[in-house]
């Protein structure tokens, strides 16, 4: 079996096993660095329960190896809804969006999206409100925990900045304003890069524990300097 077939097996049983679409496929960096298999899938299980799952099922699937596997969760907009719901009815949303924002990824990080699967309808509802916007999401979720249920309904809410919730002036033409200023503009574009950046996992090759690779330039393979060194003197040993 050649790889490509190997990798669209493994797809489809990773496919069977957890329910979501995975997709596996050879990513080739540009450069001289080498490539690698990458398994890559939209909400779902954790890339621990994937990487462990992978681990599994790849023997059926020769050649591909486990050691050759990178992992990448993405997370849809109604996953982060689902995130803020979870936060909001534990009283812990923040008051800033782009904090809320964040605290929905760290959330997501740890968290098979079936846990939430009683948030799941609300969420898809919210995040197809807001048209995928974060932003708009955190304020939905916000006025559907705290709106009242039998009471007239308020007025509508005074725009305030997406990152520091300092009111705003409405405006007499044009485009609303979202944020109060240059400083918090930035520092809400900075918060959503980082929250949407994918995380690449791979196992250590001489320890086998799991750590976050750098997206950009040459894969690392191994955890921490020590065991780069560890493996080095293992070679140099073994050489002579």
């Amino acid at each position: 079996m050649s790889r490509s077939r190997a990798a669209a097996d493994l797809a489809q049983r990773l496919r069977d096993k957890v329910g979501v679409n995975v997709a596996v496929g050879w990513n080739a960096p540009t450069g001289p660095w080498p490539g690698a298999w990458m398994v890559e899938w939209i909400d779902g299980p954790t890339a621990t329960t994937m990487r462990s799952l992978a681990a599994d099922l790849v023997r059926y699937c020769r050649p591909l190896d486990a050691s050759v596997l990178r992992f990448t969760r993405y997370h849809s907009s109604r996953a982060t809804a689902a995130a803020l719901l979870h936060l909001a009815a534990r009283g812990e949303l923040p008051e800033r969006p782009a904090r809320a924002a964040m605290m929905a990824e760290h959330e997501l990080a740890d968290t098979d999206t079936a846990a939430w699967a009683h948030l799941w309808a609300q969420a898809g509802h919210l995040a197809q409100q807001a048209g995928g916007d974060i932003y708009t999401i955190v304020t939905l979720v916000r006025d559907t925990v705290t709106k009242p249920h039998d009471e007239t309904p308020p007025a509508p809410p005074i725009a305030a900045c997406r990152q520091c919730a300092t009111p705003l002036p409405a405006p007499s033409t044009g485009r609303p304003a979202r944020f109060c200023g240059p400083s918090c503009r930035q520092a809400a574009h900075r918060a959503a890069r980082a929250v949407t950046k994918p995380r690449h996992e791979t196992a250590c090759a001489t320890c086998g524990r799991s750590f976050t690779t750098n997206p950009t330039g040459r894969p690392a393979r191994h955890c921490s300097p020590a065991c780069r060194t560890r493996t080095w003197r293992a070679h140099t040993n073994h050489r002579h």
